[in-house]
């Protein structure tokens, strides 16, 4: 008599359940190769206004979990950034960094970046010019007369007359973006309170106080206000023989209390002859400043300055 094995009897049972459970990993590495990689980054103390290191962080769903972490930053730094989810940083601008995962069971890859604020600290960035007409803005620029960054993330501004009496103040903190303060920014328009009547012409004193995480500087200088129909151009010698030197006057009343010194005042600068024609012409940056007629023959002519919005013309004799 002849005996029959089932061939399912011939499977022990704990073989039978590492059967199983091979083939259950190997369903969720194939369903993990299915599902894509998801990213989400966040950072830390990320205003202007903040003084501490930012941390930057990224969180990852999707793949296997066996993650590999590459970071980079534009512009690009000699510093390391790390390789694990979380990066501590200290750029200088503002700086966006990137990090690129990799999926090491899958082989899967996603990235994604984002705009960090800069830690502000050392020197700041300023021009600010010395005089304005009525129905322009007194601005504080960068160190290129322009409208970038300051490098600071507060200011402070005060502006009195001669008597001691305030006249404008203001004051920010830039707590959001990613710059700080920027050129142009910090001006005043001239006006009593920046809402009330035009200030008379004349010089005020200001206090501009600029602050970031290593620097707390404050700035005191003098703001001369003309107003338009008050300007005039002093011109002398006149007659004149081999040079004439301009400056800016007040019409309505004398420059009260302080010296102006040089003035960051352009100009263009014109002679004309009795009949209109052209014979001389300069652009200055600031008054008072200096002409070289030596070239010029005797006579009379009309010398046109031009400033901004306004014309001003003086008669000019040139005797030798």
């Amino acid at each position: 008599m002849k005996t029959f094995y089932h061939p399912k009897l011939l499977v022990l049972p704990a073989v039978r359940k590492l059967i199983f459970a091979l083939y259950c990993l190997l369903q969720l590495s194939v369903a993990a190769r299915g599902q894509s990689l998801s990213l989400s980054i966040s950072a830390t103390n990320n205003s202007p206004n903040n003084c501490n290191a930012r941390t930057i962080s990224v969180s990852v769903s999707g793949g296997s979990g066996n993650y590999a972490y590459y970071w980079s930053s534009s512009p690009p730094s000699n510093v390391y950034l790390g390789n694990g989810p979380a990066i501590s940083v200290s750029p200088a601008g503002a700086t966006t960094y990137t990090v690129a995962v990799q999926d090491n069971s899958t082989s899967q890859f996603a990235q994604k970046s984002i705009l960090v604020s800069p830690l502000l600290t050392g020197s700041l960035s300023l021009f600010t010019p010395n005089a304005f007409l009525e129905g322009n803005l007194w601005r504080v620029m960068d160190s290129a007369n322009g409208t970038g960054p300051l490098n600071a993330y507060r200011y402070e501004l005060s502006i009195i007359d001669d008597w001691g009496n305030q006249v404008y103040s203001a004051s920010r903190t830039v707590s959001t973006g990613t710059v700080g303060l920027v050129g142009g920014e910090i001006s005043w328009n001239g006006r009593l309170y920046g809402t009330g009547n035009y200030v008379p012409a004349g010089n005020y004193f200001y206090d501009l106080r600029l602050i970031n995480c290593s620097t707390n500087q404050l700035f005191r200088k003098t703001i001369t206000f003309f107003r338009p129909l008050m300007v005039s151009v002093e011109v002398f010698p006149n007659p004149a023989q081999e040079f004439v030197a301009l400056d800016l006057g007040q019409a309505e009343e004398p420059m009260q209390s302080t010296a102006r010194g040089a003035v960051s005042f352009p100009a263009e600068i014109e002679l004309l002859t009795g009949a209109g024609s052209p014979v001389y012409k300069t652009s200055i940056a600031a008054f008072p400043a200096l002409l070289d007629l030596r070239t010029l023959k005797d006579g009379e002519y009309v010398l046109v300055v031009r400033m901004e919005n306004q014309t001003i013309k003086k008669r000019l004799l040139i005797r030798r």
